[in-house]
């Protein structure tokens, strides 16, 4: 049953995208599941797609170049003040080891966790669980 109107995956990795498709395909959650190598053009779609009531969840690595996951999410974090993204979760997927990361991402407010590669369908339907339930939008 789909629960989410989009996920969005944000990696640099072609073959990181592709394989966290699938894991989210498997399990059918979402609409469309959306892939982009750069921070800009995720940006970029967000502002063109984004309806008040999408149910949108967000996969987002913190080392790539140009636009990083952390200037990501300084950009969205501006967004969320000018455009409705009540029903967006952002999640940190990231092969990053440092706790400094986890520490730093956590304390934004835009961010809702933080989770290690690979993404696994456990870890996909335990977020969908507790962010976004029926009763709870």
């Amino acid at each position: 049953m789909t629960s989410l109107t989009k996920i969005l995956l944000i990696d640099d990795e072609e073959a990181t995208n592709f394989y966290h498709k699938h894991i989210i395909s498997e399990i059918g959650v979402a609409e469309k599941i959306e892939c982009f190598e750069n921070g800009t053009d995720a940006i970029n779609y967000l502002l063109k797609n984004n309806e008040d009531n999408d149910r949108t969840l967000i996969f987002l690595d913190l080392n790539m170049p140009g636009i990083s996951g952390w200037e990501f999410m300084e950009i969205f974090g501006n967004l969320k003040s000018i455009t409705d993204f009540r029903n967006t979760k952002l999640y940190i997927l990231t092969t990053s080891v440092h706790d400094d990361d986890e520490f730093k991402a956590l304390e934004d407010m835009s961010i809702n966790g933080f989770i290690n590669k690979p993404l696994t369908q456990a870890s996909v339907e335990d977020i969908i669980e507790k962010h976004f339930k029926a009763d709870q939008v």
